[in-house]
């Protein structure tokens, strides 16, 4: 039979609700009924009504269909078929086919099974180019095949999409349709090796228990109801008028009501009629859950009558989630980030998960958990890889712990503990050498592949309360998770003062106030963990360090001295940062590199980051960000303190692309730690030449001796044309206009005011840093009004990915600003000064004393190295491999960082190769992404320096002592690894 269709004119992204009768377009060919009826509905009160006799059947519908992918604003999108189906029958293994093909053609260019293996409501989300056979640009009609069963059926649809485009990356299958393709661009493969949702749930055999591990799940299970009752009471009246919202009625057992979604699905409909309705006026499940958890400890505080009607809310509307589709196997089209919308309703699932299984419900809703948070995916052994996630501690690693225990039989919990618990110590020892989420071995949170500290607290906090909750039992985590997860919270607390970390470090929140102030419980509780070998039930340390940021918890625990402000130094090679401390403030060196990206930007959120690591140094003091002068009123963007810029006007700064995570190709990049007290912070400055960046060039090094630190620069090279380079020495915010800078021990406190000189001199911020600077820095110092840009997209709630506007907000705001001016186009720039952070009066009257005295020497500054001297310490940033004209250092096999330390017996050395070598990596799927290239060389190599004069020192594994024949020097040897410092202890020879 040859299907002759007249194609109906194509409606851009029509979808088809049936709430008018002209929306039913099928054709029948044979044995099909359709309708109109008003049983159910996804959107509004009416739904099409297929059925099909004991022969089965099929229907067409004329519908030009528009393929292929494309981008917008970056993101990369696929075309995809979309609609709601309602199975009210027994769940079965019947199909449903729907096909798709071209005028006058009997044969379709490509179709998809839909099991019917559900009761209730299903989406199906099916991407065109993941459908068996190849669909064709040319396609107008697409068809619909019942089974041939020998009985007849029916479903109804809603929401009937023929063609929308949606995020490549999001699609999800799931139990009841297959995808038969791939596409390079999903996270979610058509079979098991992608999709971990379809390996979260399976049959575990459940263990015979004895009393004593019955007893112990049954303390695990109060343990976690306790922790999630609360102590609160209720208004019932209030939650009369929620539930009402849900328009629930019970008819003959049959619940009936709104439809409840997972919200983030509802982007499917962001380019129809429907987008507004869909996305804002729908019932989703973060909604939903936020209600149920209030329903839930309701029930729990509530007696009488007022419980009964409490539990009566509960269980209709678990019902009519149901029937909603929320059920073991239906992803939902796409359940991408759904731990963030769905905690409340694994908590108050598991709240009245007695009451639930009195109703039948218990099984249903556990299992359904499962397959949401994929909780039996622990059993593969891909799943540390996947379960170093920041997002998924954070968001939903308790709540797969909330599904496990949801689990009516007290066996299958035990065994299904057991593995989960070995596997999330795995997860944050995964220790991966890549871009890939996790805990690094220098203390990083890797996510959006990079550190990302705003992510690592919601991931520190979710990690605490889950160590403290093994803590006393079998499923303990492993004493490697603890001395891990350990060294990334000592780092992020060395990183931060008191509780904000440096603007470098902010990711798309470049105004992160709080910074770690959300953790002071959380470092208490995970000290309330017990030591990592388990033989304390407090480990005293980490009780110290959490005592310090939580001053409210010290009178608890009065056998423990709070921690006084950390001191000494930090590199951290996968961030590109080095920390320096002394007594209340901190220091922090940042750049970005081929394998670390400077920050993010997200549409309009950080719209203006374009220098937020362009080889800073900011200085922070107890307050933190605010006490640093950092305001987000009227702040330079393009002014990053120590940064060396283009100094663009604010409105030129945004980048073009929707989302970018600014990097290099260049692998120099890192630090050396000299004994824990002092370092180097060493990185060539490289703007990449594309569109939106202007080929800035600098190597750029940090050279710190105590509370004195050198900033070194050379070889600045600009390709503006309009705009000068600037190297800033700092900008801060004036809340008092009439504060002073200093100038040479002169204080200005007149607004406006600048000062433009070449002769060097002593200059004191508004926070009390003293900087020297040699003669012929050509210094500019203001006091003045900025204009400027806020960093999001509106100051109070909106999208931050619609780029329609020009520009974010204005704001304006007072500063004191203070830069090295080095011109309009600079071939071989320069600079270097020195900045005594935070003097005393003493100390300051010193400097000021000898300030036509250099404080350091600088013995190199080229191309080639920056070699600074300050007493004892010597501190090199060898930008190339080969010979150096030292005294002490003679060459080197590869670009390094050195700091030497000079005793009478010898010298003790620190060494860091700084290339990190990472493996490449594909990128993400959105133009902007941080991607790696491929090539970087192998993860270890030896590398060596020569010495003049000849030492000797107890070779270890990765450090070799060499000496030259004829008294030429001494060689050592270095095993190098992921940026690392190399120590040694070099004895002189007589």
């Amino acid at each position: 039979m040859c299907i002759t269709v007249v194609p109906a004119v194509a409606q851009s992204n029509a979808v088809y609700s049936f709430e008018h009768g002209g929306d039913n377009k099928f054709e029948s060919l044979a044995g099909i009924k359709t309708e109109v009826v008003a049983d159910e509905a996804v959107h509004g009160k009416q739904s099409l009504k297929f059925s099909w006799g004991q022969q089965g059947g099929s229907a067409i519908w004329p519908e030009k269909i528009q393929t292929g992918n494309r981008r917008d604003k970056g993101f990369m999108q696929t075309s995809v078929f979309n609609t709601w189906l309602y199975h009210p029958g027994e769940a079965s293994d019947e199909k449903l086919r729907f096909s798709f093909g071209r005028n006058g053609d009997q044969e379709a260019d490509c179709w998809f099974d839909v099991k019917l293996n559900f009761t209730g409501w299903q989406i199906v989300m099916m991407p065109y180019n993941r459908m068996s056979g190849k669909e064709s640009a040319e396609m107008d009609w697409m068809q619909l095949t019942a089974p041939i069963s020998g009985e007849a059926g029916e479903v109804l649809i809603d929401n009937l999409l023929p063609w929308t485009y949606f995020d490549r990356r999001f699609a999800y299958s799931d139990a009841a349709y297959r995808f038969t393709r791939e596409d390079e661009h999903s996270r979610f493969g058509n079979d098991g090796h992608k999709s971990f949702y379809l390996q979260g749930i399976k049959e575990v055999e459940p263990m015979v228990l004895t009393k004593q591990q019955e007893a112990l799940i049954e303390k695990l299970e109060m343990r976690m109801e306790k922790s999630g009752v609360g102590g609160g009471g209720y208004n019932l009246e209030n939650l009369r008028k929620e539930y009402q919202a849900y328009q629930i009625k019970v008819v003959d057992s049959d619940v009936k009501g709104r439809h409840v979604a997972v919200g983030i699905g509802h982007d499917v409909y962001k380019y129809t009629k429907l987008s507004e309705e869909m996305t804002k006026g729908h019932l989703s499940i973060g909604k939903t859950g936020k209600f149920l958890l209030r329903l839930a400890r309701a029930w729990h505080a509530a007696k009488g009558k007022d419980k009964e009607e409490i539990e009566s809310m509960y269980v209709n509307l678990t019902r009519l989630m149901l029937k909603s589709g929320f059920r073991c196997g239906h992803s939902h089209g796409t359940l991408h980030h759904f731990g963030y919308a769905s905690r409340e309703y694994y908590l108050a699932s598991y709240l009245v998960r007695g009451m639930l299984e009195e109703h039948g419900l218990r099984d249903a809703v556990a299992k359904n958990l499962q397959w949401l948070n994929f909780a039996h995916f622990c059993f593969d052994p891909r799943a540390p890889h996947r379960y170093s996630d920041m997002d998924y501690i954070n968001t939903m690693a308790r709540s797969q712990l909330i599904a496990i225990l949801m689990t009516e039989n007290p066996g299958e919990t035990y065994r299904v503990l057991e593995q989960w618990t070995k596997t999330l110590s795995q997860a944050i020892t995964h220790d991966e050498h890549t871009t890939h989420d996790g805990f690094k071995e220098d203390g990083t949170a890797f996510h959006h592949w990079g550190h990302y500290p705003a992510y690592e607290t919601g991931a520190v906090a979710s990690a605490a309360t889950l160590f403290e909750f093994f803590a006393d039992t079998p499923f303990r985590l492993s004493e490697e998770a603890y001395k891990h997860f350990g060294k990334a919270l000592l780092a992020l607390r060395f990183t931060s003062n008191r509780y904000s970390w440096p603007r470098t470090l902010s990711g798309r929140h470049p105004f992160s106030q709080g910074g770690i102030s959300g953790l002071k419980g959380a470092y208490l509780t995970f000290a309330k963990s017990g030591t990592p070998d388990g033989s304390e039930s407090l480990d005293k340390q980490f009780a110290s360090v959490a005592l310090r940021l939580n001053e409210a918890a010290r009178k608890d625990y009065p056998e423990v001295q709070p921690e006084g402000d950390p001191e000494g130094h930090l590199v951290q090679p996968y961030a590109g940062l080095s920390a320096h401390r002394r007594g209340d403030w901190l220091a922090v060196a940042r750049c970005f590199s081929r394998y670390v990206w400077s920050g993010e930007t997200y549409g309009k959120v950080n719209r203006y980051a374009r220098y937020q690591s362009h080889g800073v140094l900011e200085i922070l003091p107890p307050g933190g960000l605010t006490a640093s002068g950092v305001s987000e009123d009227g702040w330079d963007w393009a002014r990053p303190p120590g940064a060396t810029v283009t100094h663009v006007p604010v409105d030129a700064l945004p980048f073009e692309k929707t989302i970018v995570m600014p990097s290099s190709n260049e692998t120099f990049v890192g630090g050396v730690n000299h004994r824990n007290r002092n370092g180097v912070f060493a990185a060539q400055l490289s703007e990449k030449k594309e569109k939106d960046y202007t080929g800035l060039k600098a190597k750029k090094s940090y050279h710190f001796f105590d509370d004195l630190i050198v900033a070194v620069g050379s070889d600045i090279q600009g390709a503006s044309e309009k705009y000068p380079v600037e190297t800033v020495l700092f900008q801060q915010s004036l809340e008092d206009v009439s504060k002073p800078v200093e100038l040479n021990t002169e204080a200005f406190s007149d607004f406006p005011w600048q000062k433009e000189v070449t002769s060097g001199g002593v200059v004191r911020d508004l926070l009390g840093n003293v900087y020297w600077l040699p003669e012929g820095a050509a210094l500019k110092m203001r006091k003045q009004h900025q204009k400027s840009r806020y960093h999001y997209g509106t100051r109070g709630k909106g999208s931050g990915f619609d780029l329609t506007d020009d520009q974010n907000p204005p704001t304006e705001g007072d500063y004191a600003v203070a830069w090295i001016d080095h011109g309009v186009m600079p071939k071989k720039g320069s600079y270097h000064y020195a900045i005594l952070v935070q003097p005393d009066e003493k100390k300051s009257a010193k400097f000021y004393s000898n300030k036509n005295e250099q404080p350091y020497k600088l013995q190199q500054q080229d191309e080639l190295a920056h070699i600074v001297e300050k007493g004892n310490l010597k501190s090199y940033a060898l930008f190339k491999s080969g010979p150096v004209e030292d005294d002490l250092l003679k060459g080197v096999s590869c670009p390094s960082i050195l700091m030497v330390e000079r005793g009478e017996g010898g010298i003790e050395l620190s060494f860091c190769d700084p290339d990190l070598r990472l493996p490449g990596n594909s990128g993400g799927s959105i133009d902007g992404e941080m991607w790696v290239p491929a090539g970087n060389g192998p993860e270890v190599m030896e590398q060596t320096l020569m010495l003049a004069g000849s030492y000797q020192a107890e070779n270890t594994s990765d450090i070799k002592v060499e000496l030259l024949p004829d008294s030429k020097g001494t060689k050592v040897t270095f095993k190098t690894r992921r940026g690392r410092t190399y120590s040694v202890s070099l004895q002189r020879l007589k």
